[in-house]
């Protein structure tokens, strides 16, 4: 098994595991003190794509719609580029390459093949020609909190990334609701509120929410393809539909391992732990306290609920 170790904050003192920029804190492990500089003038195409979330709340089932829509439906055409790199980080992903940001390997696309790219950063943090360059566009989806975080304390337990000194459940939880979240940059109520706050006045914005998609997929099939200005036939929808269901994804994601055993960092993390879970709204159940429940639905209405933004926490009947 393949891990690698690293060296985040610590109880007593975390000044020299993180950095700040632009008053969001990083792990220079995961994302190197130069690379938002870069990011930040990063020279966009009008036909880029960026597939924006805070980890763990559907980042690989949002690709496979817009990588299946941008194939027309057709799963032998899609552009698997697009899962080997997370824009701002560098990360051993592709252990067959040398280590290098994940902008760079996106500055190498051929010009004329749109760019679909992954991200985790908040909105601010974006290229700056973003938001300028006509035809770019963004795709954000968002994850009710709870199951994001259960999801992501499993996913990083397994990789072996937690920091130290949240590698136990409760403080986890604690990091995680204060502003020294290093993953992402920013805690998940300041991530999902960076681009809620932008969608209504930006065209170039469209969010998602994992349990709206649940509810109705083949709407949100649509809604991303009229979006990235692709449209599809009725047997194209039902075929990106059916997937980008769980078991669709599944069956893909052991089709890129049995045909390739050295793409298999296109579906697990680092190699080892698989990016499909369960693919469910309310995983989350029986892992929090009563007292930590409510800390978070309190602190969901404070950010997010004044601003028009809800989640389900359950699956509606």
């Amino acid at each position: 098994m393949t891990t690698i170790d690293i060296a985040m904050m610590s109880d007593s003192d975390d000044s020299q595991h993180v950095y700040m920029y632009k008053n969001v804190t990083f792990d220079p492990h995961i994302v190197p003190r130069g690379n938002l500089t870069e990011v930040e003038r990063f020279n966009v195409r009008q036909d880029d794509i960026f597939i924006a979330s805070y980890p763990r709340s559907g980042t690989h089932w949002l690709t496979e719609m817009v990588l299946l829509i941008m194939a027309d439906g057709d799963v032998s055409k899609v552009n698997r580029r697009t899962m080997d790199q997370v824009f701002e980080m560098t990360l051993p992903i592709d252990p067959s390459r040398p280590l290098r940001a994940g902008y760079k390997a996106v500055e190498e696309w051929p010009v004329g093949e749109p760019r679909v790219v992954l991200t985790h950063l908040p909105a601010e943090l974006l290229p700056l020609q973003l938001w300028q360059q006509k035809g770019a566009k963004v795709v954000y989806i968002a994850r009710n909190v709870l199951d994001v975080l259960a999801s992501q304390y499993q996913h990083l337990s397994a990789i072996n990334l937690l920091p130290p000194a949240t590698k136990d459940w409760p403080k986890f939880i604690q990091f995680k609701l204060s502003d020294k979240d290093t993953y992402s940059g920013r805690n998940w109520f300041s991530h999902v509120t960076s681009y809620w706050r932008r969608r209504s006045s930006n065209e170039k914005l469209l969010f998602l929410k994992y349990e709206d998609i649940k509810t109705d997929h083949r709407k949100a099939v649509r809604d991303i393809a009229e979006f990235l200005q692709r449209p599809l036939a009725a047997e194209q929808i039902d075929r990106v539909v059916e997937l980008t269901t769980f078991d669709g994804m599944m069956k893909t994601y052991q089709q890129i391992e049995a045909e390739d055993p050295s793409k298999i960092f296109r579906t697990r993390a680092l190699s080892v732990e698989p990016f499909l879970k369960k693919g469910i709204v309310g995983n989350w159940k029986g892992k929090y306290s009563d007292e930590q429940l409510a800390t978070i639905k309190k602190k969901v209405v404070e950010h997010c609920g004044s601003l028009g933004l809800h989640f389900e926490f359950e699956t509606k009947l």
